[in-house]
């Protein structure tokens, strides 16, 4: 019982360090379609 709230902690911050990855990977996708979509359309002008 005593070695529970350890593991329960380092869990949370595995899942909570997952889910950081995944958030600034999908940010960096987002930002990277609009840096390529500008850059598209400023070469067409």
């Amino acid at each position: 019982m005593a070695f529970l709230p350890p593991t329960r902690f380092a869990r949370l911050t595995v899942i909570a360090g997952v889910l950081r990855e995944l958030f600034l990977l999908v940010t960096a996708a987002k930002v990277g379609r609009y840096l390529v979509l500008a850059a598209v359309t400023l070469s067409v002008i």
